[in-house]
């Protein structure tokens, strides 16, 4: 009894572990820099040419001395990203920015585009 139950759990395991489909995603990397002279109150916008609805973006490191730093999608559904300084501030500030590309269904994005700005406020 203890051999055709052990047998029978062996063969489903098996059965199971074979019918498995791997799909493995294999992410590829891509790096931009970005640097930027602004004035106080400037407003700056980027259009990052991407505009597919399973696209996305996302700021992954904020600035520090800003009014304004998003994505956001624009009339056309173009991914933006909008970076407006602090009234007053004169400095340096940094954000990147992260888009997401080729959803393939399964195992997730594909590509990632990572903006780096450099932002130099006057």
């Amino acid at each position: 009894m203890k051999t055709t139950l052990l047998t029978l759990i062996l063969l489903v395991s098996i059965v199971f572990t074979s019918c498995k489909k791997e799909t493995e995603n294999k992410l590829v990397k891509y790096y931009s820099t970005h640097k930027i002279s602004l004035s106080e109150s400037e407003l700056y916008v980027c259009k990052t040419g991407f505009s597919g609805d399973e696209e996305g973006g996302i700021v992954t490191i904020q600035g520090k001395n800003y009014v304004l730093s998003e994505v956001i999608r624009d009339d056309l559904f173009e991914i933006v990203y909008q970076y407006q300084p602090k009234p007053g501030f004169v400095g340096k500030d940094t954000v990147q920015v992260v888009i997401e590309s080729g959803w393939n269904g399964v195992s997730g994005y594909d590509k990632n585009y990572y903006h780096n700005f450099y932002f130099e406020i006057e």
